[in-house]
């Protein structure tokens, strides 16, 4: 038999399951609150990183917040690749902002984890742009180089689905953004001027 551990405990409670599920006025089985409480009674049993995995991954902006807070994580890098993994971008922003500094420390795991997004798929294509402009002051060549790799074959694409524009509510806006962010990538990298343009 499998045993069960906590953190799968932890990983259903988010869910955010209702008493009803076809009634979308039901009471949440579990709410914030509850979890929090349930989290700090088990603390003795808890690794916070794995805790705070569970909330990026499921996305749950507030009570990752929440987490932190009342349980003294210390930052961990995995946190912040993990929401970009994820397309986690309010908690990736968020931990941008109060993590500045040992995020830039480790900034190849940091923007490789970035750029590798772009592959991954093509949605919050506005979020992504917006955190490259924020991050370009780390970009390494490399990853310059492949991320435009990367755009290049994107937006080549011939099948609609897989095109880097697809997924955006506002394509015009994203092409703004990205026009900006080459020219940006060329003020930097000027050697990378042809494969911007």
């Amino acid at each position: 038999m499998t045993p069960v551990r906590l953190i799968d405990f932890i990983s259903v409670m988010v869910l955010n399951k209702r008493e009803d599920n076809n009634d979308m006025d039901s009471k949440i089985l579990f709410n914030h609150q509850t979890i929090l409480d349930f989290l700090k009674f088990h603390e003795r049993f808890t690794e916070p990183e794995e805790i705070m995995k569970v909330l990026i991954l499921s996305r749950r902006f507030r009570l990752s917040l929440q987490y932190i807070e009342i349980s003294n994580t210390s930052f961990n890098i995995e946190f912040f690749t993990n929401s970009i993994e994820s397309n986690s971008y309010e908690i990736a922003f968020y931990l941008l902002k109060r993590y500045e500094d040992p995020i830039y420390a480790d900034f190849n795991r940091s923007i490789m984890a970035h750029v590798n997004s772009y592959q991954l798929n093509n949605q919050f294509l506005k979020s992504k742009l917006h955190m490259s402009k924020m991050m370009l002051t780390i970009f390494t060549f490399n990853a310059a180089k492949i991320f435009l790799e990367i755009i290049e074959q994107k937006v080549d694409e011939a099948s609609l689905e897989a095109n880097l524009f697809t997924h955006s509510n506002n394509p015009l806006l994203c092409m703004c953004l990205l026009y900006e962010l080459l020219l940006n990538i060329i003020k930097k990298f000027y050697s990378l001027n042809n494969a911007c343009k």
